[in-house]
């Protein structure tokens, strides 16, 4: 991981940076897998909710400092120093939906998921995802699906949060990463009060439905955003995000591993973060998707498809451009159009979430491990 970060710094075109970054992104994965198979395997059900909300704790700290360190250091040094500290979808601006390039690029990741799925279940002797997983029940099923919806809302908050921060509020990306404190400390905090509450209460469903409450509230609330939301307001909604999170990622696991038998604990918690990680990376991409599709249509008849292009793809394209106010409006109206579509997806997403928890089933803690029926 430090290797890939470190490679990533020196990085001096895109397509070196995307590799550098999948590079960190086995090192960062392999341990975030390997510190909760340790937790699991040298703790009790019980114990494991306390544990998990330390590990909650140490995350937001690190989604907390990072955000404010790295945009101090991007805003006085370059990007680059952030790294050494420690592909964005062209479908529908650059490339028609309709294109070859398009069409073969979703045909093609269709089918080799197809043919993965179908590998892992009738021909892999170990298989990265056990078809056996599925079968403990509605319940276990239910918590890996929302794994998926867990990281689309965690990671597209995160990706387009600054967006609106830095492009429709016009703040600085070091302040952009301080407004995004609220949200952290607030999942900091939560991670470490419910991991206390499930250990004491041997009870995962109410803490759940709870974050999903929450984080559906702070949905609704980003329908209202624009140019002059009152940074109190973001400052509320951020923290109901960040009781949203903390309510969500580690007490989730605890259900995973109250619904399934010991042996199986290490895969649950690699296909955990696998759910999650694929919901982060699908919420990116398609967010990003809709914010450049609105862009470009709302400004195709006023700049040039190079300028288009930038003003999409970086967020200091608005100081460097050095655009009329009257131009700086208008891309300013276009990425809050985009950013309130955003937001609707978002919205409809939580809804499902939420709903997706009604039906979980609370087994407690008091078993260390359930059959598969």
């Amino acid at each position: 991981m430090g290797g890939g970060n470190l490679v990533s710094g020196f990085s001096g075109t895109p397509l070196q940076l995307f590799a550098a970054r999948a590079f960190t992104g086995f090192g960062a994965g392999a341990i975030n897998a390997l510190v909760q198979i340790a937790i699991a395997d040298i703790t009790t059900l019980e114990q494991r909710g306390y544990y998990f909300g330390m590990v909650g704790v140490a995350t937001a700290l690190g989604n907390g400092l990072g955000p404010v360190i790295g945009g101090a250091l991007t805003q006085t040094a370059g990007w680059q120093w952030a790294f050494w500290f420690i592909p964005i979808s062209q479908s529908g601006t650059t490339m028609s939906w309709t294109s070859p390039v398009t069409i073969g690029m979703l045909v093609a990741g269709i089918t080799l998921f197809g043919v993965f799925l179908m590998v892992e279940w009738r021909f892999a002797k170990l298989p990265l995802l056990p078809a056996q997983l599925f079968s403990y029940g509605h319940s276990t099923n239910i918590l890996i699906f929302i794994n998926v919806l867990i990281g689309w809302i965690y990671w597209g908050n995160l990706f387009v949060l600054p967006l609106y921060l830095q492009n429709v509020r016009g703040a600085s990306p070091s302040r952009a990463g301080i407004l995004l404190l609220p949200m952290v400390i607030a999942h900091g905090l939560t991670s470490a009060l419910t991991g206390i509450l499930i250990s004491v209460s041997g009870h995962y469903k109410p803490i759940i439905v709870t974050g999903a409450v929450c984080w559906a509230l702070a949905a609704i609330a980003k329908l209202y955003y624009d140019q002059e939301t009152a940074i109190w307001r973001i400052i509320v909604v951020g923290i109901l995000d960040g009781v949203g999170v903390g309510c969500s990622l580690q007490p989730v696991l605890v259900g995973l591993f109250a619904g399934s038998d010991t042996n199986d604990r290490a895969v649950l918690t690699g296909l955990r973060n696998f759910m999650r990680d694929i919901g982060g990376a699908a919420s990116t991409t398609i967010s990003g998707t809709i914010l450049s599709n609105v862009l470009y249509g709302q400004l195709k008849a006023r700049f040039s498809p190079e300028t288009i292009s930038e003003l999409i793809s970086s967020a200091f394209a608005l100081e460097r451009l050095h655009l009329t106010e009257e131009e700086k409006g208008l891309v300013t109206q276009g990425y809050m159009e985009g950013l309130h579509q955003v937001f609707a997806s978002f919205t409809v997403l939580i809804a499902i979430h939420v709903c997706a928890c009604l039906f979980i089933q609370d087994y407690g803690l008091k078993r260390d491990s359930l059959q598969r029926k």
